[in-house]
């Protein structure tokens, strides 16, 4: 069993109160072409809103993640060819620049 609110009209009967809640808009201005372009990308039953957000967020993915998906010779490369540019650049010495 569970507590349901309730308010004493005039009459002296009791009602079940109700909350509701509203989400904040806002308006935005964008040019007729980002419209467009935002319109083609908006999937069935999806508000501008629920696009927006979603391509906000992308499809972001780890570098980590696109490593994992090579060959493991490709990885080794990778990691050789990497170890070696960070030798060469740990070595570099700044150049003094006159002001």
């Amino acid at each position: 069993m569970f507590f349901v609110p309730t308010i004493r009209n005039l009459y002296g009967s009791e009602q079940p109160t109700v909350y509701t809640q509203f989400m904040a808009t806002k308006t935005i201005n964008i040019k007729e072409s980002a419209y467009l372009a935002l319109k083609s990308m908006k999937h069935e039953g999806e508000s501008f809103s629920d696009v927006i957000i979603r391509l906000s967020r992308g499809d972001r993915k780890k570098v980590t993640d696109f490593v994992r998906s090579l060959s493991p010779e490709l990885r080794e490369e990778l990691a050789a060819s990497v170890t070696s540019v960070k030798k060469e650049l740990d070595e570099v010495r700044p150049m003094e620049v006159e002001w």
